[in-house]
């Protein structure tokens, strides 16, 4: 993890030589927890940069404190990976641990906060029903996600979901060309 003042002389300088509107931190988890170093953040980029940003979180690590210093920052939006909100599709099929979380309250909490939620969902995965896929949109719904973004799974080679089609034989690996 660099330091605050390395990351905040970063965005300075880019930010010195080119318009800069908003700012995404393309790490896959921006903060894990309220902790010091977040804290300097807050305080140093809210005063020194003052641009809206979005990260990445874990829909299951988010609370209060967390999101508090977040939006202290100027987080505009969180981005993050649901994928299905049936717990059997994420575990087994698509191997996502997440903690158990009541997820529309979670995506509430978020909103409370006054950030976005940008949210990934997979739909039509392996082993999933038409059911989970409708249950997926239904608690993005009841969670008020700002961006809900909706993908069908495609098993490319090379990945564990290719992997697994191929050894629960839904695609040929002969032919299948993904």
């Amino acid at each position: 993890r660099f330091s605050v003042e390395r990351i905040i002389q970063e965005i300075e300088s880019v930010k010195s030589k080119y318009r800069m509107d908003f700012v995404k931190f393309g790490d896959d988890l921006f903060a894990m927890k309220a902790d010091a170093w977040l804290e300097e953040f807050a305080d140093k980029y809210s005063r020194r940069i003052g641009i809206p940003f979005n990260c990445y979180l874990r829909l299951d690590i988010v609370d209060d404190d967390l999101l508090g210093l977040l939006r202290k920052a100027g987080c505009f939006s969180v981005h993050l990976s649901l994928d299905s909100t049936s717990k059997n599709v994420r575990e087994k099929v698509l191997r996502r641990q997440m903690r158990e979380v009541n997820v529309v309250e979670n995506l509430r909490k978020i909103r409370k906060h006054g950030i976005n939620t940008w949210v990934n969902y997979m739909l039509a995965v392996p082993e999933s029903s038409l059911q989970d896929d409708l249950d997926t949109i239904e608690v993005s719904k009841k969670g008020k996600v700002t961006y809900p973004h909706y993908t069908t799974a495609v098993p490319m080679k090379g990945t564990e979901l290719y992997d697994y089609c191929a050894r629960h034989s839904f695609i040929d690996t002969y032919s299948y060309q993904g």
